[in-house]
């Protein structure tokens, strides 16, 4: 099995080897927050293709695509990213408070990568209990490497004790110097799978 990303709209037909597609990655950053590309290979290959898309959160106005949200064909939530400064502020000083209740209201499942700012998540997913949250990469640190990186991860175990947060543990091995296989990472993640079980970490 191999696993795929698309950055374009390809022919199926054209993919001979097995695959797992894992993700439908987001338009370069120069684009904006646009998702029709991938809301086109959702409606195209609605049994190979799902999207948790993309919305500016600086936007206020943007609040009013919220309830009809889902009902974009293939559309099942959303991807918030917290990694430029302006986006880190936004989340530290509160201007996007506006935005988990909506969510939460509309049964909108977000997935959420906050580096640095799990204390500031952790608010959200205690006042915001029927809001579904995922916790991109581990919310790991894209500059550090081995106990450094993994360091963190004391700030995320503490989720666990909401049952609406899981976790999604990918891109582990570019947290470490270590070869395939990655030994010296294997502790953390057990740990992090021992905290959260097999139904809320993927």
């Amino acid at each position: 099995m191999k696993a795929m990303i698309l950055n374009k709209i390809v022919s199926l037909d054209e993919i001979e080897e097995p695959l797992v597609l894992v993700d439908i990655p987001m338009p370069e950053p120069g684009e904006g927050d646009r998702n029709d590309l991938t809301l086109q290979a959702a409606s195209d290959h609605p049994d190979r293709f799902a999207v948790m898309g993309r919305l500016d959160l600086g936007d206020k106005a943007n609040a009013a695509k919220l309830p009809d949200w889902k009902k974009q064909t293939g559309m099942l939530g959303i991807r918030c990213s917290f990694l430029m400064p302006e986006q880190r502020r936004w989340l530290a000083e509160g201007e996007v408070d506006w935005f988990w209740p909506l969510c939460e209201e509309a049964g909108i499942p977000l997935m959420v990568l906050p580096p640095d700012q799990l204390p500031a998540i952790h608010k959200v997913a205690e006042r915001h209990p029927d809001l579904r949250l995922v916790i991109d990469h581990l919310a790991m640190i894209s500059n550090r490497r081995d106990d450094e990186a993994f360091a963190t991860l004391e700030d995320l175990y503490p989720f666990a004790r909401y049952p609406n947060v899981a976790v999604k543990a990918t891109a582990l091995p570019c947290y470490t110097e270590e070869a395939y296989p990655y030994r010296g990472i294997h502790g953390y993640i057990e740990r992090v799978y021992d905290a959260f079980g097999p139904e809320r970490m993927f």
